[in-house]
């Protein structure tokens, strides 16, 4: 990861509301970890996201603008 990278991780376990809200403000999927986080007796898949800091400066969480 570089040091213009921010990234998150998250579960999108049971719907995709997470991604829709981080795909808002400009960060993009890089690969989802398969089978990477409990949820009870349940392994879940995990997506990981990101943004580069020129990207997210250029429209500050508004890529719409």
């Amino acid at each position: 990861m570089s040091s213009d990278q921010v990234t998150t991780e998250f579960s999108i376990k049971p719907t995709l509301t997470g991604e829709r809200v981080y795909e808002k403000v400009g960060f993009v999927v890089e690969g989802v970890l398969r089978q990477t986080l409990r949820d009870g007796d349940d392994w879940i898949d995990a997506t990981v996201m990101s943004t580069l800091a020129p990207e997210w400066a250029a429209h500050r969480g508004h890529p719409e603008r």
